[in-house]
């Protein structure tokens, strides 16, 4: 028999606001408990803590995909904007099975080809500009996800000619997205980080 069966997303969030809702109930009853003398109340509200946490970890578990759903169609657009460009780079692609909640696989899928886009239009240099700074004529890309405790970190590194502060301050006051102002007094590690807001 099959040990895997598909359930519809509307469920799983129906599950974990529910879930919110156990945890609220949780802590009042916890606190409630703890005024009160009797050591059977006291057990039962342990006991109800640790099923709520279980039950909060297993419910977690079921939304979590592993970040190759966003990683497995970078090797494709390094090889197309390649093309474009007249560049040549090889990527690799590391942690594809770290897993991360559904919802947040899908909020970094956009921001991370962007970066990888930036990586290849901006960060990585035509094979001759590369040949006459005494680099290969091949860039490198790496893109890697790892755990580090709780959190998950996304790594995208390149061997290009790095992040040109004054090019993404001139970009960004193009755009809007900051104002003359802003960009007289930004400094140059803030205007870097400039490459992150949408």
């Amino acid at each position: 028999h099959d040990a895997s069966l598909r359930v519809d997303v509307g469920l799983l969030d129906k599950l974990m606001n529910l879930m919110g809702e156990l945890v609220l109930a949780r802590n009042q009853m916890v606190q409630l408990v703890k005024s009160m003398r009797d050591n059977g109340a006291q057990g039962a509200a342990q006991r109800l803590s640790l099923v709520t946490s279980d039950l909060q970890e297993q419910i977690m578990k079921t939304r979590m995909q592993p970040v190759a759903r966003v990683f497995e169609k970078i090797p494709r657009l390094v090889r197309d904007l390649s093309q474009q460009t007249g560049k040549r780079v090889a990527v690799e692609v590391e942690g594809t099975a770290t897993e991360l909640d559904k919802a947040l696989v899908e909020a970094i899928r956009d921001p991370v080809m962007h970066i990888v886009r930036n990586s290849l239009d901006h960060g990585i240099e035509l094979p001759d500009e590369r040949v006459a700074k005494g680099k290969p004529a091949s860039g490198k890309l790496l893109v890697r996800a790892m755990h580090e405790g709780s959190t998950v970190t996304i790594e995208i590194r390149d061997d290009g000619k790095g992040i040109d502060p004054e090019v993404v301050k001139r970009v960004a006051l193009g755009k809007g997205v900051i104002t003359q102002a802003e960009a007289d007094k930004l400094p140059d590690r803030e205007a870097t980080e400039l490459v992150f807001r949408p």
